[in-house]
């Protein structure tokens, strides 16, 4: 009967290694009495505390996790650069099969190979062998995008972002809303004042709901949907410009689709209605004498190796 056993175990490590990049100290104890087990570990700064029964096959098990220094464990991150502080609590109970685990989180100052969290709070459950996610959110300052090069293999791409988050459901089929403001965006040459992004991840789906750019009087905005599995999707984008009263005066618009779900049924197409050229002098001031409006249709389906295209 563990209800009759008492036990006690100091713990310490030193010099621990892990894929040759050290790790901190360990020092800690764990008790036994009464069928009920305590453990406390100390790393650091990083402390980690633990209560927990055992009893006819199921756990009942409380736990508190701090870490001031998330850089102290570098050694475990599958990344160049981790930092932040960051702490969870929460239980662990049900058969030891098969236990369920409850966790809230909540974390500062994060940092994840140059991307900034700068904080973040909510839930996170393991059941079933399934990972959920319970109204996640966070949000953070990009300074520049030019610190995220190596992350987005983008070249030519500067400005920054503010941006907030929210996650939930499950891992395999999340729901995600992402609401960014963009600060001077600007790629190879094409900058914009500034900009407003509101995207949504629904299962399989991306949805952009808007997009707004915006330089001078011009403002070009967009939305778009594509199903990643499917790989189908449709954008859509209109240029506006900004009269002396301070209305919007549609300047014309453009849509694009695909279907890509068919290696050997392949359907793409271009369409643009009433779009003024001159509009774009903002952004190509060669374009300040181009007068007139375009409209046009590209439409191109590919069947085996068979290929039609229309204009």
């Amino acid at each position: 009967d563990s209800g009759d056993i008492r036990a006690d175990l100091a713990l310490r490590t030193r010099g621990l290694m892990y894929r040759n990049r050290g790790l901190p100290d360990i020092s800690g104890k764990i008790s036994l009495a009464d069928g009920i087990a305590d453990m406390e570990l100390s790393a650091g700064g990083s402390n980690a505390r633990a209560k927990a029964g055992i009893a006819g096959g199921a756990v009942d098990c409380e736990f508190a996790l701090y870490v001031p220094r998330i850089s102290d464990f570098q050694a475990c991150a599958d990344s160049s650069e981790i930092a932040g502080e960051i702490a969870a609590r929460g239980t662990l109970r049900g058969r030891l099969q098969s236990p369920e685990i409850h966790a809230s989180i909540e974390g500062h100052s994060i940092k994840y190979d140059n991307f900034p969290i700068d904080s973040l709070e909510g839930a996170v459950t393991w059941k079933n062998g399934a990972l959920f996610f319970a109204d996640i959110r966070g949000g953070g300052h990009i300074a520049s995008f030019d610190s995220l090069r190596s992350r987005l293999h983008v070249d030519g791409l500067t400005g920054g972002m503010r941006y907030e988050c929210r996650i939930d459901g499950s891992l395999s089929s999340p729901r995600a809303h992402v609401d960014a403001r963009m600060e001077k965006p600007s790629y190879r040459g094409v900058s914009f004042d500034s900009g407003d992004l509101f995207a949504e991840v629904h299962g399989d789906t991306l949805r952009v709901a808007h997009a707004i750019l915006d330089r001078g009087p011009l403002l070009v905005h967009g939305e778009c949907v594509f199903d990643y599995r499917g790989l189908t999707g449709a954008a859509a984008a209109g240029l506006m410009e900004r009269a002396c009263d301070g209305g919007l005066v549609p300047q014309g618009e453009c849509k694009a689709w695909f279907d890509l779900k068919n290696a050997h049924s392949v359907d793409v197409g271009f369409q643009a209605r009433a779009l003024s050229p001159g509009t774009l002098k903002a952004l190509f001031p060669f374009m300040a004498d181009i007068g007139g409006t375009v409209d046009c249709r590209s439409e191109e389906r590919r069947v085996g190796k068979e290929c039609r295209s229309r204009w």
